[in-house]
């Protein structure tokens, strides 16, 4: 059943995995980052997500308030933490000098695990999208991988918002 299910996937569903894993890739790398870059993926998996969200269950007012309620805790959490080190902000270019982490890369290969996980088997099952605690589990699950991605954004954004003696600010 495993193999129909992989066969039955249509091909840009592989393609678009093989691009977001190249990309979470790139990202174990150090690297050098402008603030509108900085907020492309973030932003990206957000729409994805609320489209996710909207596309499989509607627009129920307690979906998209449970993924609105998972992309804020999670983002708060995240962004709590303050920025990696060896992040610094750039004033002369506007940009940030970002460490190689591992982290996007898990982000986003659990975050396509669990919409292919859940896309099944609603394929499998359509009437789970009658059970409301499911629903709401998925909507904010959905919010909160996204949060992270959100949180992570913010706490580098706070490098540049800072006092300069307070976090080293390279510029």
């Amino acid at each position: 059943m495993l193999i129909e299910i992989v066969r039955h996937t249509p091909s840009w569903v592989w393609l678009l995995l093989a691009v977001l894993l190249r990309r979470g890739y790139a990202m174990t790398k150090p690297q050098q980052v402008s603030q509108s870059r900085l907020a492309l993926m973030p932003g990206l998996f957000a729409l994805l997500s609320l489209g996710g969200v909207i596309s499989t269950f509607g627009a129920q007012p307690g979906a998209l308030l449970c993924w609105i309620a998972g992309l804020a805790l999670s983002a708060y959490e995240t962004q709590r933490h303050g920025a990696p080190p060896g992040a610094a902000y750039r004033a002369d270019s506007r940009s940030y000098n970002l460490p190689g982490s591992w982290v996007p890369l898990l982000l986003i290969a659990l975050i396509f695990t669990v919409k292919y996980s859940v896309g099944v088997q609603l394929a499998l099952h359509p009437q789970l999208r009658q059970l409301e605690w499911l629903v709401l589990a998925v909507s904010m699950a959905y919010g909160a991988l996204s949060g992270v991605f959100v949180g992570r954004a913010l706490r580098l954004w706070h490098l540049h918002r800072s006092p300069a003696g307070s976090i080293s600010v390279i510029g």
